[in-house]
């Protein structure tokens, strides 16, 4: 005879389910994560749970779960369930979730610094806006900066021509530009940046009204000294952490560089006074 554990009321005692193996990724933003997978499922699968459990594998009591607003508050995730959440969604929301398994605050530096990259692009393509040049009659003018094809600018254009000028001229050089990119592009925007840092200062003369020494005047050696230290430059100012761990850390304050200031420590008296060090004596000269 099967025995049943009572419960409340006279009634048999549902089963509970079983503990999901898998280490426990903690969630930093469990309200974002319901709003992704919500929209997910609502979009992809018609709303239908059954479908979305069926395409990630995911139990479908996991999901509600996750959904019931009056369920308890998630704090994290079983590691074999983050694939499967991934497979849910789609690819096109995998660094959204991604997200929320970070502090929300760690979001917004994150989101900083994607501005950040975004705003030093744009100064990079228009420089400051203006853009000289001199006519065949001689009489110097300046316009404002504009676009020669595409979304490309013309001091976006005079880079490209110093380019290919270091390809035609320095192969090596210009090798160490590629190698340069090709070790950094996994970082996008960011390498970008850098590629451009390099080169920038040499295609200003349009913009300094012709002051400004031009990248056609320089000799071959100056040229490839000023491109091999802007590589070296640049290769010690990227950081090689992930942006989210990175934010994370300053957000935590897990690293002494993201420390606030502190204020200034209180006098607590006097200090006492440094004794002075017996001078050392020199040695005497021979007779």
């Amino acid at each position: 005879m099967i025995k049943r554990k009572r419960g409340r009321g006279n009634k048999a005692a549902t089963r509970t389910p079983t503990r999901l193996k898998g280490k426990l990724v903690p969630l930093g933003d469990a309200a974002a994560l319901v709003r992704i997978v919500r929209d997910a499922i609502r979009l992809q699968y018609g709303g239908d749970i059954d479908r979305a459990a069926n395409a990630s594998g995911l139990h479908r009591n996991w999901i509600k779960r996750l959904l019931d607003p009056n369920a308890r508050k998630q704090r994290g995730i079983q590691s074999n369930n983050v694939g499967k959440l991934l497979l849910l969604v789609g690819e096109s929301q995998h660094e959204a979730i991604r997200a929320c398994f970070y502090p929300v605050k760690a979001r917004n530096l994150v989101k900083g610094y994607e501005q950040w990259m975004a705003q030093m692009l744009s100064l990079s393509s228009q420089g400051t806006g203006q853009w000289w040049t001199i006519p065949a009659n001689g009489r110097p003018r300046v316009t404002q900066i504009k676009n020669v094809r595409g979304g490309e600018t013309q001091r976006d254009r005079e880079r490209e021509l110093l380019t290919e000028h270091i390809r035609s001229k320095d192969p090596d050089t210009h090798l160490r530009l590629g190698q340069f990119i090709a070790t950094f592009y996994h970082i996008g925007p960011r390498c970008m940046i850098a590629f451009r840092r390099i080169l920038d200062p040499l295609i200003e003369s349009p913009m300094a009204a012709f002051i400004e020494p031009s990248w056609s005047e320089m000799k071959s050696a100056d040229l490839r000294s000023f491109i091999t230290l802007g590589i070296e430059r640049e290769e010690l100012l990227i950081s090689r952490d992930d942006p989210w761990e990175r934010a994370t850390r300053a957000v935590l304050k897990e690293h002494g560089r993201f420390a606030r200031r502190r204020k200034p420590r209180k006098a607590t008296g006097p200090r006492r006074p440094i004794k002075a060090k017996r001078p050392v004596p020199m040695p005497k000269e021979p007779d």
